[in-house]
């Protein structure tokens, strides 16, 4: 599953993401990628957790998962993974039955290609 961007219908540009970050932050290539590797390594239990969480449909635990990562992804200015993040927060804080499982997927396949592209850096 490739993650693409739904206005424009192109594959995100991890790569220009990582510019973008890097200039933003002011901060060199080397700490900028230890930064993103330690947080994808952080959010693996994470992901494992929201997705049994909402394998069982247990919305709370739902809502404190997508929480934590809407929080430290829109503080990385990962805004692909601050929007689901944020989407299954807010439904799950009003018990609403979306799909889950697809936004776990989603999440599962940017970090995946995440963590492949820092290791090419």
């Amino acid at each position: 599953m490739s993650l693409q961007n739904k206005e424009t219908n192109e594959e995100f540009d991890f790569t220009a993401m990582f510019e973008k970050l890097k200039q933003s932050f002011l901060l060199e290539e080397a700490t900028l990628l230890r930064i993103l590797t330690s947080f994808t390594d952080d959010v693996r239990e994470d992901i494992q957790d929201l997705e049994e969480a909402c394998r069982v449909k247990n919305y709370q635990h739902i809502r404190n998962i997508a929480h934590k990562l809407a929080g430290a992804s829109g503080n990385l200015r990962l805004d692909v993974v601050y929007k689901l993040a944020q989407e299954m927060e807010e439904s799950a804080s009003q018990n609403v039955d979306i799909d889950y499982l697809v936004k776990v997927e989603m999440l599962k396949t940017y970090f995946e290609q995440l963590r492949e592209a820092l290791q090419h850096k």
